[in-house]
């Protein structure tokens, strides 16, 4: 468009000769929702909001730190003892296996992601973390709808949801994520199978079950990825029974 001008003098016009520079911003944030050790920071409610952090140490200094870990032996009520037998060491029990009852993987999940080269993410707190408490579906919920107000993550995924009990619940869970996908249509939903206790190590079980759930009442095309089942704690156990 013309410029007009209403006042005589000498006026400098520049042609742009290279194209309009694009910006870089991230496309690859995701918002990790599940329960966290803390769910208030210097006073005000994390739970229900969604906080965007950029490494580990932020997310410890705002959320906490995982429960303690704690470690059984089947058969015996004397702890864990170790013994030598003909110059080897072993438990003198079978251990058990302590992920089996693992409820809260969130500080897991993050500290793989970071230690993987993460970048920044979201955190949505769903509630706290506790021996007396479990999973709910409902407050997941929640923190699902409190992440759709947020404009830049593009990747959902729940790091807890592996502890509910119910597969209707689980892939129920999915599908209000997938619908919000849907809606949004600026994210992703990584989708973990469903594994009862029983059947853990079943991976054809646990696919199959997957590819056979109608969600959003299409038949979805998901790509199954193991990821929340195998955040488990990666070197330092904070706590562990033993009797000496």
């Amino acid at each position: 468009m013309a410029t007009t001008y209403k006042t005589p003098g000498v006026y400098v016009e520049e042609i742009p000769l290279l194209p309009p520079s694009v910006a870089e911003v991230e496309t690859a944030i995701p918002a990790f929702i599940g329960y966290t050790q803390n769910i208030s920071y210097n006073g005000a409610s994390l739970q229900y909001n969604p906080v965007r952090i950029k490494s580990l140490k932020e997310y410890e200094q705002i959320f906490g730190f995982a429960e303690d870990t704690l470690f059984t032996t089947t058969g015996t009520a004397t702890g864990i003892k170790i013994k030598k037998a003909a110059g080897v060491f072993s438990f003198d029990a079978a251990v058990d296996d302590p992920y089996a009852a693992l409820k809260f993987r969130m500080y897991y999940c993050l500290q793989l992601y970071f230690a993987n080269g993460g970048g920044p993410c979201y955190i949505v707190s769903a509630g706290q973390t506790g021996a007396a408490v479990n999973v709910d579906k409902a407050l997941l919920g929640n923190a699902l709808a409190a992440v759709q107000k947020e404009d830049e993550p593009t990747i959902l995924l729940f790091t807890d949801a592996v502890t509910l009990t119910a597969p209707a619940d689980y892939y129920g869970l999915f599908t209000a994520a997938l619908a919000q996908a849907a809606f949004l249509q600026d994210r992703v939903v990584l989708i973990d199978p469903y594994v009862a206790v029983a059947d853990k190590g079943k991976k054809r079980l646990a696919i199959s079950q997957l590819r056979s759930v109608r969600l959003l009442g299409l038949i979805t095309l998901v790509m199954v990825l193991p990821i929340i089942h195998g955040c488990k704690p990666a070197s330092t156990i904070s706590a562990m029974k033993a009797n000496n």
